[in-house]
């Protein structure tokens, strides 16, 4: 991204109360790049090479919170 990296992102979302479900996308597979996209702000991490199925399943697990936080919203 030219303007922010993925870290900028996700902390700027989360300093504007955005509860939107942030899946870390990164080619660095290390304990530590997980750990330090969570502290970012990113709800989950998946590396790279894409495992599609695995990358499948662990966005699903987000699309009902979002669902829900944005139907309580509108409610």
């Amino acid at each position: 991204m030219p303007e922010m990296d993925g870290y900028t992102l996700a902390r700027t979302l989360r300093k504007r109360a955005s509860r939107i479900p942030i899946v870390a996308l990164t080619a660095h597979a290390m304990n530590e790049d997980r750990e330090k996209c969570l502290q970012a702000g990113c709800n989950d991490y998946s590396s790279k090479p894409i495992d599609k199925a695995q990358l499948l399943a662990t966005c699903a697990k987000w699309i009902p919170q979002s669902r829900a936080h944005h139907a309580a919203k509108a409610a």
